[in-house]
């Protein structure tokens, strides 16, 4: 006798998900979740309080609009979009 079995989709992806190879993070990315791990645990050596490794650190927020290599786009005025558009009619 023969059982046949049936799986969702959703099943077999997190199936799937298991065996998967973690992404490789960057080496700075690493450096910064050891950073983080020593500052939780110099935090918790301090304050004796466990629930330390319970708070969510802050975010990293870097804005590129200020970075060096952002160059600021160069805008063009009616009249040279107006004449670029009649170069292309003709």
């Amino acid at each position: 006798m023969t059982l046949v079995h049936t799986i969702s989709a959703n099943t077999a992806a997190y199936a799937a998900d298991a065996i998967r190879q973690p992404r490789r993070i960057s080496s700075k990315a690493q450096a910064e979740d050891v950073r983080l791990d020593a500052d939780r645990g110099a935090l918790r050596a301090e304050t004796g309080d466990p629930a330390v490794d319970q708070l969510i650190p802050a975010a990293a927020v870097s804005l590129d609009l200020l970075s060096p290599h952002n160059h600021p786009q160069k805008h063009t005025t009616l009249a040279q979009a107006q004449a670029a558009y009649r170069d292309l009619d003709d």
